[in-house]
């Protein structure tokens, strides 16, 4: 599991969009990778955020 030590401070919160274009799918997609436990997210309220480097470590453990 990723600590949030783990995490740069400076590293940008990408939004569901941004960061399915990562991956070339839709943000729609990336809300349901996430809903479904396929990729880490963080909630804040009813926004969902993603962080670059959980989703290459994510990737790279599968």
């Amino acid at each position: 599991m990723i600590q949030v030590s783990d995490i740069d401070s400076k590293e940008k919160a990408l939004n569901a969009g941004e960061a399915g274009a990562l991956f070339g799918i839709t943000g729609d997609a990336m809300y349901k990778r996430a809903k479904r436990g396929m990729a880490p997210f963080h909630k804040l309220g009813r926004k969902v955020y993603f962080f670059e480097s959980e989703l290459i470590g994510h990737i790279r453990q599968i």
